[in-house]
């Protein structure tokens, strides 16, 4: 986010999307989280959800740009899948991460896995080459490794 200058406060064309901070004590990620109300209404009776194209082809398509996934929006899953998809293309480069990302991902969390240890190291270098790629930081890796002395690891 950024600070918006005094002087654009206000514009005609200006929504301003409700929100709240939730605080995620055990998280290992992100400690705090912003919530998104896109469901609001807004003094025009609509929402941002209301007005976000959802599945309508008679419509003529207007574009939009946005720097990243606003999650509380009705295309936010969308266009996190379509992410992914769009980075799974990549098949030749990175085999392993492509197969996963296509297969054993569900909503947000991939739970995937390899026969070996060495497998698994190469299944982890490549999905994070590959989701570093769409803007994707992945995180919270384990394994029952008994390698190193834990059978929890973290890569």
């Amino acid at each position: 986010m950024e600070v918006v200058p005094k002087n654009d406060y206000a514009k005609k064309e200006a929504y301003y999307l409700p929100h709240h901070s939730n605080l995620v004590e055990p998280s290992t990620a992100t400690k705090l989280r912003v919530v998104l109300d896109a469901s609001a209404k807004s003094t025009s009776g609509y929402s941002l959800n209301d007005l976000l194209m959802k599945d309508n082809s008679k419509e003529a398509v207007k574009e939009y740009r946005l720097t990243t996934v606003t999650y509380g929006t009705s295309c936010a899953p969308y266009l996190f899948t379509r992410t992914l998809t769009q980075l799974a293309l990549e098949r030749e480069k990175y085999p392993l991460a492509s197969y996963a990302t296509l297969h054993h991902f569900y909503v947000d969390d991939l739970l995937s896995g390899a026969t070996t240890e060495k497998e698994a190291v190469e299944l982890v270098w490549q999905l994070k080459e590959m989701m570093r790629k769409g803007g994707f930081n992945l995180q919270k890796w384990q394994s029952n490794s008994d390698q190193g002395g834990s059978r929890k690891s973290r890569f």
